[in-house]
């Protein structure tokens, strides 16, 4: 049986260093596709790059 989360996609806004990007990683850890959104680039595209590596599928959106 496929879990909800595995069919899910997550938008998370605020994925600063802290609960929007500790929900990121736990989504994607759970099989979801997620995207964020913040102000800093750089920690975006760090983010994405481990919510990939978790299984996820991940996109950026800057705000």
């Amino acid at each position: 049986m496929v879990s909800p989360l595995q069919s899910g996609v997550a938008l998370i806004v605020g994925t600063g260093p802290g609960l929007g990007s500790a929900l990121a990683r736990r989504f994607a850890q759970a099989g979801m596709a997620v995207a964020v959104a913040a102000r800093n680039a750089e920690k975006l595209d760090g983010l994405i790059k481990e919510i990939n590596a978790l299984g996820g599928g991940g996109s950026t959106l800057r705000l």
